[in-house]
């Protein structure tokens, strides 16, 4: 840890004066909806606060500090490379528990320099930190449980980094629903001290995160609401026309690109006089009914809503971007090394200790989620942390690779041993 502390302090300060050149522009995309949910957060002690659902209030209220000192939006851009800083040392720790500090010091160092990260990087917007958040929850999954016995100061920091997750990262909300039931069934089924302990980590992040669902219920009146960009990003993924591909778009658009308005201009345009929440049940109800009646066409947005989840390709009546390219070559190693990783990982299922297992169960369940919905290579990259966890434990102890140069000299851990 001594030696790569220092690497990736380097590693961040080289992406902090990058962020600082290359950020020096205007306010971009969902920043200044950030920005000024920061600023509503300052606003809490009078009893008028206003936040937008279309995001939880997580990264908000990282820039709160900023905000109550007037600092400009590139002090939050550039605060992300403290955030890659932090997440680097946490996959550090990750990966050290299945190979020695030569190579986890240089897996994580590979990891900060994935480009999609850097790409996140440049703006103030949630990815960088939910990056870290992600990586911290996987470090705590591998050390919430100690021989059976419930680890508590990693719990506790289980629960809060879990909720800050899902307070950032909407999505996790129902993540965290969906793996707390399954937890619990493996518990109670197969018996596991593990699962009944993440259980309680999972039910705990669900309670603090409690205040912001009694927020959305006052003003939706919806249980267990957790914001509102799902139904409309639903109803593009469900569009079932021709040359369509299922990813987002603004009405702004329509005045630009002609085909697009001719398919949805009129509907939005009968939406204006709706409230936002009777305008995201018609969104819902509207995007399902086309779901049912073009089953296949909306199979095959899912498909690629994958591709542009991997490599920010296609998109409707877009050409082909050279940036394409960057994101094709970060990720293609990836799904090349997926099919060996999974195949390695079923055929020793029982040899894969439970703290993997349940990392799989969430990047899965995030990963699938996001592929039902309209999403960007932003939705993958944030949960590569527990892909590069999984696919260095592969490597470690299902296959055995080893560098040249490099003897492992990691920990035996309860979580690597076979469970029985």
């Amino acid at each position: 840890m001594k030696r790569a502390i220092p690497i990736f302090a380097i590693l961040a300060v080289g992406y902090a004066i990058c962020i600082a050149h290359f950020c020096i522009k205007p306010v971009h995309c969902d920043e200044g909806r950030y920005v000024t949910d920061s600023r509503a957060l300052l606003q809490i002690e009078t009893g008028k606060l206003q936040l937008s659902l279309w995001s939880g209030p997580g990264y908000p209220l990282v820039l709160v500090p900023l905000s109550a000192m007037s600092l400009p939006l590139t002090v939050a851009r550039v605060a992300n490379a403290f955030f890659l800083f932090g997440a680097l040392i946490a996959l550090f720790a990750s990966f050290r528990r299945f190979m020695a500090d030569g190579p986890a010091t240089a897996a994580a160092f590979l990891v900060g320099m994935y480009p999609p990260l850097f790409n996140d990087a440049l703006n103030a917007q949630t990815e960088v930190l939910t990056f870290l958040l992600i990586s911290l929850c996987a470090l705590c999954v591998l050390n919430v449980s100690k021989n059976n016995r419930l680890h508590k100061p990693v719990a506790l920091a289980a629960i809060f980094a879990f909720a800050f997750l899902a307070l950032t990262k909407i999505l996790f909300g129902y993540v965290l629903l969906v793996a707390l039931v399954v937890s619990a069934g493996a518990g109670i089924v197969f018996k596991r001290k593990y699962w009944m302990h993440m259980s309680a980590v999972l039910l705990g992040s669900l309670i603090v995160c409690a205040p912001w669902l009694g927020y959305t219920w006052s003003k939706t009146g919806k249980v267990f609401y957790w914001g509102t960009p799902g139904e409309l990003s639903l109803y593009w993924m469900s569009t079932p026309f021709s040359g369509e591909y299922g990813d987002w778009h603004a009405p702004e658009e329509f005045a630009v690109q002609p085909e697009l308005a001719l398919h949805h201009k009129a509907f939005f345009d009968s939406l204006s006089r709706f409230d936002p929440i009777r305008r995201n049940n018609i969104l819902r109800s509207t995007a399902i009914h086309t779901i049912m009646t073009h089953p296949a066409k909306y199979a095959g947005n899912v498909a690629l809503n994958m591709g542009r989840m991997l490599f920010s390709f296609p998109f409707s009546y877009t050409p082909q971007k050279t940036s394409t390219l960057v994101f094709v070559l970060s990720n293609l190693w990836i799904v090349a090394f997926f099919p060996v990783a999974l195949i390695a990982t079923l055929r020793r299922w029982h040899s894969v200790p439970d703290e993997i297992k349940l990392l799989l169960l969430l990047v899965g369940i995030a990963f699938g989620g996001s592929a039902l919905m309209s999403a960007y290579v932003r939705q993958f990259t944030v949960l590569t942390p527990v892909v590069f966890i999984w696919f260095a434990f592969v490597n470690a102890r299902l296959i055995n690779v080893r560098l040249a140069g490099f003897q492992s000299d990691a920990r035996e851990d309860p979580c690597l041993v076979r469970q029985e």
